[in-house]
């Protein structure tokens, strides 16, 4: 849980970036793939507790951090064979 202009949210980061000591400053921070208001809603109209709203914000975030920010050696490294 992390305290945002006094509102508490909770973060949704990729765990292997959580631990890669190349993350976690300044310059090069971990990537949030998804952010919550615990005791009330960040967003506009609520839509913190639209699922379907989340959802595709978590999707899409997804989508740039694999495809914008993530290398395509570290990519290949982290989902060769996975299929």
């Amino acid at each position: 849980m992390y305290c945002l202009y006094g509102r508490k949210v909770t973060l949704t980061v990729n765990m292997d970036d959580m631990n890669n000591p190349e993350y976690g400053t300044k310059e090069n921070p971990v990537p949030v793939l998804k952010d919550v208001g615990v005791d009330e809603s960040i967003r506009d109209y609520d839509k913190d507790y639209d699922k379907a709203y989340m959802d595709s914000f978590y999707r899409e975030n997804v989508v740039r951090y694999l495809k914008y920010k993530m290398s395509k050696s570290e990519f290949k490294r982290r989902f060769k064979n996975k299929e």
